[in-house]
This record gives structure tokens, sequence and C-alpha cells, in this order.
């Protein structure tokens, strides 16, 4: 069989070339002029224990040779989709047709949070029987909200692997949902530990910091910045160790400090965010310094009520640490200190440079990367027990179905069993184009993220717009956002602390309204 099909590039666009299946390979070329010539083809594939897939997306399959990449194809209709396949499957007999991931595949055992856009459910795998936490998303309100976030997660999520860092299985879409399918992270969230125990004890504290860091040294190696680092992010899983989930905020393809959306949470924003200059890696050291201040002295070192006070904090004064019954050692002090600093280029803001302060002389991180230095903490061995019971304890009921004609969001699809991920496809890949062609027409490289984020702020004034309260807010995105793991951010009816404004659409658990940091009788609720 021969003919013209679109291909997905590298870069996430789709080219049409001209294809041929004959034998045991498929092969393409950019015209049928070019084979008629003897020109070598694009690529080959051989089809010999190649297995297909459907994708999902409308008219769309994949073949993945043995040992070899993933190569994605879309034909002009349906049909066209059909006879392609049969032609594969006719030309190699051995090629397998692996069936898409169907929200059938799993069991909804509980409910794990909900939120403005959908709920999160542990599920479980039918055929294997493993457990996952499933985000169910209605993507007709994410169209209406023009919400691109999980979009942004999905690419991310689906490009790294690291073990403290939430891990994405499948992304798929149905009867109007979207739905990721990722780590279940059953232990609980920092944050909830944080409210019970605190401060902790200065060896748990500098573990959780260090598994922190080495995530962060990982995503920044991949030219990746986070950009809400805060513990309600930090989930542990059964084993008790730290995994950061919700990339809602997150943006790639930073090689320098030259991101200028104004994002993240008021407690957690770095000085160069708050005056409104370009950011790079350096914001998300600065807020492990935070988180570090948080474990270990109960204090955020800036906290106030008022938020444009707290910035000003921010901006002007300099830690000062509180006296603990236990006293906390000076290098550790130090390394928060050298974390805090006001100043990006003077601030530590490497994995290197966190491994060898003096703080760490005891830790071999060889050995944590490997998971093989036992956690501190101890989750209950019940996830359901770590999660709050109004939502653990609500009644399954079927996902309701669009009355209208589902909608279908293109590009977000994701199966990891495919071992090589699919690209931005439709809007997505327009969005790409839109991002490239701005960073070349304008000198300063500046990041384009508010393209894919609403109620984000430019510029460069000292005190940007802030929330007008004490809630623990990620700035950037859209409202009730949820952690991307089995500890998912839920929004509880009576608490509303911390509300996320970031990412997706589902947010943390419930818990009582938090007692004060910073001294004085002052609250600030818990909850997303």
């Amino acid at each position: 069989m021969s003919g013209y099909l679109k291909v997905l590039s590298r870069d996430g666009t789709w080219e049409t070339h001209y294809a041929v299946v004959d034998d045991t390979k498929m092969q393409y070329w950019e015209k049928k002029e070019d084979k008629t010539a003897g020109v070598a083809p694009v690529k080959e594939l051989d089809l010999q224990c190649a297995t297909l897939r459907e994708i999902g997306e409308p008219c769309t399959w994949s073949v993945q040779p043995d040992k070899a990449s993933t190569s994605y194809f879309q034909a002009e209709s349906e049909q066209k989709k059909d006879e392609w396949i049969n032609a594969l499957r006719h030309y190699n007999s051995s090629a397998t047709l692996a069936p898409k991931v169907r929200l059938n595949d799993f069991e909804k055992i509980f409910v794990l949070g909900k939120g403005s856009y959908g709920k999160v459910y542990m599920v479980r795998k039918k055929d294997t029987g493993k457990a996952y936490a499933m985000k169910e998303m209605s993507a007709e309100k994410m169209k209406q909200a023009e919400i691109k976030t999980p979009f942004k997660e999905r690419l991310i999520l689906q490009e790294i692997d690291h073990p403290f860092i939430v891990h994405l299985h499948y992304s798929f879409q149905e009867d109007g949902y979207l739905y990721m399918v990722l780590d279940l992270l059953g232990g609980g969230e920092l944050f909830t530990y944080i409210e019970n125990h605190a401060p902790l004890p200065e060896e748990t504290g500098k573990y959780y910091a260090a598994e922190v860091a080495t995530a962060l040294g990982y995503l920044h190696s991949r030219n990746i910045i986070y950009r809400d680092l805060k513990p309600e992010n930090v989930v542990f899983d059964q084993a008790g160790h730290a995994c950061l989930t919700d990339f809602g905020l997150a943006k790639s393809n930073v090689h320098e400090a030259n991101a200028v959306t104004y994002c993240g949470t008021n407690e957690y924003l770095a000085p160069e965010l708050l005056k409104g200059v370009p950011h790079g890696k350096a914001v998300d050291w600065w807020s492990l310094g935070l988180m570090m201040c948080e474990m270990i002295f109960n204090e955020l070192p800036f906290y106030d009520d008022n938020p444009v006070q707290m910035q000003t904090r921010i901006l002007t004064e300099e830690v000062h640490f509180p006296k603990l019954k236990t006293p906390v050692s000076e290098p550790t002090k130090d390394l928060i200190r050298r974390l805090l600093d006001k100043d990006p280029n003077r601030r530590m803001q490497t994995l290197e440079e966190f491994k060898q302060h003096p703080c760490f002389a005891g830790l071999d991180f060889d050995l944590l990367l490997q998971r093989k230095v036992p956690p501190p903490i101890t989750p209950d061995s019940d996830p359901a027990r770590n999660f709050a019971p109004e939502f653990t304890g609500e009644p399954i009921l079927p996902t309701q179905t669009p009355s209208q004609a589902a909608v279908t969001l293109a590009g977000y699809t994701y199966d990891e069993d495919s071992k090589e991920y699919e690209q931005a496809q439709g809007a997505l890949a327009k969005e790409a184009a839109k991002t490239a062609a701005a960073k070349k027409s304008t000198s300063g490289g500046g990041s384009s993220s508010s393209n894919f984020m609403s109620n984000s702020t430019k510029g460069s004034s000292m005190h940007p717009p802030v929330t007008g309260n004490s809630k623990r807010s990620s700035l950037g995105s859209a409202s009730n956002s949820s952690s991307t793991s089995g500890a998912v951010k839920q929004t509880s009816a009576s608490t509303q602390g911390r509300k996320s404004e970031g990412a997706s659409a589902l947010k943390a658990p419930s818990l009582a309204v938090r007692k004060s940091l910073v001294g004085g009788g002052t609250t600030r609720n818990s909850g997303t």
C-alpha cells in the first residue's frame, strides 16, 4: 500500500510524507517523486515484531518497531486509517495491534479529592491490579476557561524520569473528559506532616531537602524550572520518600534567566519575581530554603498577614532564626542563608554546590538517589487514612457524560507503554509555533509562558498585584489546581486555605485551620 500520510515530527508538528508499506518494512519520503528518483527514504521502519497502536486522536496511530523509536501517523479519514493498519498487519502477520487505554480499563476505588474541573480517584488497572491516581477533568470546562496547563504538565511529565518526581503513566480523553494516570503517592503531603508535627527534627528536614534538591537538580539539568515549590506540592510515597508533584507552573526550555511570567505562591516568591525582572533556576532554590525553614523552624521568615508588607519583607529583610528547644546547627543555618540570598547571582543554585555543603557531610547522595537511605518518616500503610475522610468516604458515581458532542482536545493522549512519547499536536503545536516566532522577534528572549496562563502578570513593577489575603496561592494559571499524584490536593467545603490558582483543576487534602507560623496568633487556612 502507498499514499500520502501526515507524520509527527520531533518538534511536534505534522508533516506530509509519501509512505509505502511493502513486505516487512514501511518507508516514507518527502514526496512521491523522491521515491521514483531513487532518493533514500526519510525513515524506514522494520515491521517484524512491531507494535501498532491506535492513539486516541482522530485518524491517528503509531508504529513501534522492536528496539526502535516510535513513529506517529495520521490519515485523512478513519477509513483510510483502517486501511493502513490492515495493510501493516497484512504485510507482517507478527505485528500486533495494542488496544488504546480507556476509562473502562480502570476500577475506581475511592475519591482522593475534587475541584472546579473534576475529581481525583485512587484507581486500579484491571489487567494488572496495579494502583494509580487518576485525575478526571472536564474538557469542556477547561476549553471554556482557556486552560492549557494539562498539556504543559503532560509534555513535561512524559519526558522526565526521577525517583523523587511523580511519574505519568497514561493520559487520554473519553466522553468529554481528560484523564491523567499517575503514581499513587499514598503517604500524604509534606504540608500535612508539617502542620501536625513541626518543628521537625533537623535531620528529618535535611533529609527531605536533599531528596527535593536532587529532583530540582535533575529538572534544571533538563532546562526545566519548577516555579511552585512548597510543602503542598511535595508528597510522600508509601515508603516515606518525598516526590515533587503538580507541574502546572513549570516551564521548559529555560537555558538562562529569561522567564518573565509572574507566578508562584505569595509566601514563596523569590525577590527577582517580585521585582518583575527575568528569572531562572535560582527561584527554585530560594523556595527550597523557605521550605527548610518551614520544616525545621515551623516558620516562614518573611511571612506577614498583609501581602504587600510580606513582599516588602521578602525584598528587604534578612533571615532571622527563632530559638528552639533543640538548637539547630550552624551549618544548617548557613545553608538556608545561602539559599535565601536575595541576589540570584550569589544564591546557591546548583545541585553540586548543595551536595558539597558541610551540612551534608555524612550523606551519600548516590545511595539517596537509589532510595537506599531509609526515610525518617513512615506513612500509614493504608492510603485512605492519609486523605480527608470527607472525600475517601464519598460514593463512586458514574462519570456524567456531556449532553452535547464531547469536546476533544488534540494532543493530550499519552501511553507510557509505547516507550516513546507523543509530541504536541493540533492547537498545542500552533501555540508552540507562536512561541518560537515570538522568541525570534524579541531581542531579550523573554518567556511567553503567559500564552498558557490566565491571571499572569508581566512587567517591572516592584509590587505586582497580590491576592489580597494571606492564603497560600499559586499565581499564574487557573484556579483550583491539583497535585499530580496520589496525594492530590483537595478543596474542602469547610476550609479554603492556600488556594492554588496554578495548574489544572483539583486541589489538596482539606485540613483544620493552620496554626500561626509567625507568632502572635495569626492564622492561615490550610487546604488547597
